[in-house]
């Protein structure tokens, strides 16, 4: 039996919620309430580039760390054996030893906003390899 023309298909109330959940998960990260196999649908859909401090306390879900693993850190090697088999830690691993290479070019205005945003990573590092030179000190730093 076909549709009549005039008859509309409207969003089921499932998507409807799913597509406002995405949208501010950011001002309201919602996930202790939502059943796993929807949260998992939330969170392949959201943005790669989220904060880290939300995106560290609130998504679990792998699929969405390998995304972003993929898409933000541009890795050539994603070997999540190196990594306790978690893209959620190759992701975190990768984000902190970036941020710590990094760290010595930036003035140190930008350094207590930087150990400050690192806090929410400490839990998914458990090995960290790091390739810093450190600016030499003049004497006028002493």
């Amino acid at each position: 039996m076909k549709k009549p023309l005039h008859v509309l298909e409207v969003p089921s109330l499932l998507d409807m919620c799913r597509e406002v959940l995405i949208k501010y998960f950011l001002q309201f990260p919602v996930h202790d309430k939502i059943p796993a196999k929807h949260m998992r649908t939330i969170a392949a859909s959201l943005p790669t580039d989220l904060n880290v401090d939300i995106t560290a306390k609130y998504i679990f879900d792998e699929l969405y760390w390998e995304l972003r693993c993929k898409h933000v850190l541009v890795l050539s090697d994603c070997d999540i054996r190196a990594h306790a088999m978690t893209w959620k830690q190759l992701f975190f691993e990768n984000h902190v030893q970036m941020v710590l290479e990094k760290l010595n070019a930036w003035n140190g205005e930008i350094i207590p906003f930087c150990l400050e945003s690192l806090k929410c990573c400490k839990d998914y590092i458990f090995t960290l390899k790091v390739n810093v030179t450190l600016r030499s000190c003049t004497s006028e730093q002493h």
